[in-house]
């Protein structure tokens, strides 16, 4: 389960018409004891993220790419895969991925939206490998991936 804050797996929101005494909150509390129970039955281990305790730039850079997941492409696998492929060499380069995209999507004749959804794809995908611990932004260049997401927060995957 992720929340914004520790306290929010403790304690209710806060309410309109009053302050909220700042102690755990009994039914807040069986929610989430009945919600790990329920995900024990189904044999789901039960880890209570917040949101701070994940880097701020990965949070960013996930949420970012995973908007663009569902996005329809025009394009079909095999020229996916090259875009992809093309992509890949640009990582490390000083080249940002909005050029990156008008530049195939000339030579391929494509919007180059769909190029930047490709990219996206890529990265939320693990097809290219760029560094999520810094900014990925699409008028700044692509850095090489340093230290993997899923190394770094292995324990919360953990069985």
């Amino acid at each position: 389960m992720v929340k914004d804050k520790y306290e929010d797996f403790r304690c209710r929101g806060p309410k309109a018409t009053r302050v909220r005494p700042d102690r755990d909150d009994p039914a807040t509390l069986n929610r989430t004891k009945l919600q790990e129970m329920y995900n024990a039955d189904a044999g789901v281990r039960t880890h209570f993220a917040v949101g701070k305790a994940i880097d701020f730039h990965v949070r960013c850079n996930l949420r970012d790419m995973f908007m663009d997941d569902t996005f329809a492409l025009t394009v079909n696998d095999a020229q996916r895969t090259e875009i992809l492929s093309q992509c890949r060499e640009a990582i490390g380069q000083d080249l940002p991925p909005f050029i990156l995209a008008n530049r195939i999507s000339r030579q391929r004749n494509i919007d180059p939206r769909h190029v930047t959804a490709i990219i996206k794809q890529g990265i939320w995908r693990r097809e290219l490998r760029v560094d999520l611990f810094r900014p990925v932004l699409m008028d700044r260049p692509m850095h090489a991936e340093i230290r993997d997401v899923l190394d770094v927060y292995a324990d919360w995957f953990a069985r």
